[in-house]
């Protein structure tokens, strides 16, 4: 999803990588921010939903 979309997007800043294993490889982000794969992912949601 384009960010120029939302209104009132001055100043973000990425602060985490999402799907990280699912990303091409020619991709690289010039920031050093944690990353998240897909697997990370999953597990995390699942132990939220878990705790419902």
């Amino acid at each position: 999803m384009p960010v120029g979309l939302l209104p009132h997007t001055e100043n973000l800043e990425m602060s985490m990588q999402y799907f990280s294993d699912l990303r091409p490889e020619y991709y690289c982000f010039s920031n050093n921010t944690p990353e998240m794969t897909e697997a990370e992912i999953q597990a995390y949601f699942a132990s939220e939903v878990s705790q419902i």
